[in-house]
C-alpha cells in the first residue's frame, strides 16, 4: 500500500470518526506499515539504575506549518523500561486538544517492529494542528527501568508512518492542501521538516583513574605489611584498600564512586 494512499485512508477513518467517543487504535495487522525509524539523542548519558525514570521526549520542526493528519509509535526495550501511564493531556499537551480526532494505544505490537512494544498514536482534524511558536512537542513520556542498563540510546525507537503537513505556513483554512512529510522511502522527513527524539534521566559514566588508585592501594598495603599502627587504624585502612579495588575491578560503576 502506497504512503499516499495510506495517508488518504488515515485522514477518513478518522475524520469519519469525530463523533465516536472512546476510541480505541485500530489493530496493527489493519495500519502497521514500517516507516522513518530514527533512535534517540542521550548526550551520551546512557547509564541508569534499576528504580531511576527516564523521559522521552519528541520534537518538530514543521517550518510554521500546521498538522493536519499523523500515525506514529515509539517501540521500547519492555524487558528493561516500564512505560508510565498518566493523562493525555500530559502525555500530549499539544496534541490532544478540542476538535483533533486522536486516538492512542499504549500496547501496540506489530509484525517487524523494533520491539515488542510500542506507545501507538494517530490523529485527524480539519482545523489542523498547531505545532509552531513554543508548541513543537508532539509526546512526552515517562519509562521507569527495570534492570541497570548502559545502553539508553538504543532501547528506543521512533516511527513515522504519516505526518501530514498543510503545505503553507500559519493558521490553515478547511480544504487547504497538505502533503505527507514522510518519504516514500521511509528515508527521513521531507520539505526541510526535522524531528528531534531526546532521551533525559541518564548519567555518563565516572571513569576512575585507575593507574594513580593502584598506586596508592600499593603504598597502602605497605603500611599494612609494616604495622606500627593501632589494630582500628590497620581495620579501618583494610576497609578502604578493598573499596579501591572493588573500583578498579569495575571503573566505570556509579556505585563505588
Amino acid at each position: 500500500m502506497s504512503k499516499k494512499i495510506m495517508s488518504v485512508m488515515l485522514a477518513i477513518f478518522m475524520l469519519a470518526s469525530l463523533c465516536v467517543v472512546g476510541l480505541t487504535s485500530a489493530s496493527a495487522a489493519d495500519m502497521y506499515n514500517p516507516g522513518y525509524r530514527m533512535s534517540g539523542e542521550t548526550g551520551g548519558n546512557n547509564y541508569a539504575k534499576a528504580g531511576d525514570t527516564i523521559t522521552v521526549t519528541l520534537s518538530v520542526n514543521t517550518n510554521g506549518r500546521y498538522s493536519i493528519n499523523a500515525q506514529m509509535e515509539l517501540f521500547y526495550d519492555n524487558t528493561k523500561l516500564q512505560f508510565v501511564e498518566d493523562t493525555e493531556e500530559v502525555l500530549w499537551p499539544n496534541l490532544y486538544v478540542a476538535g483533533n480526532s486522536f486516538v492512542y494505544n499504549f500496547n501496540y505490537s506489530a509484525a517487524d517492529a523494533p520491539f515488542a512494544t510500542g506507545i501507538h498514536f494517530n490523529y485527524s482534524t480539519l482545523k489542523g494542528v498547531d505545532l509552531t511558536n513554543g508548541k513543537e512537542m508532539m509526546y512526552q513520556y515517562k519509562f521507569k527501568v527495570l534492570e541497570d542498563v548502559n545502553n539508553l540510546n538504543e532501547l528506543f525507537c521512533q516511527e513515522f508512518h504519516v505526518f501530514s503537513l498543510y503545505n503553507a505556513a500559519g493558521k490553515p483554512t478547511q480544504g487547504d492542501p497538505s502533503t505527507d512529510v514522510v518519504a516514500d522511502d521511509n528515508s527521513g522527513l521531507t520539505d526541510g521538516v526535522t524531528a528531534s527524539l531526546v532521551i533525559s534521566g541518564g548519567y555518563a559514566p565516572v571513569v576512575i583513574d585507575t593507574a594513580a588508585l593502584k598506586a596508592l592501594i600499593a603504598e597502602a598495603n605497605t603500611y599494612v605489611e609494616n604495622g606500627g599502627y593501632t589494630a582500628d587504624s590497620i581495620e579501618a585502612l583494610k576497609a578502604a584498600i578493598a573499596a579501591a579495588e572493588a573500583v578498579v575491578a569495575a571503573p566505570e560503576s556509579q556505585d563505588q564512586v
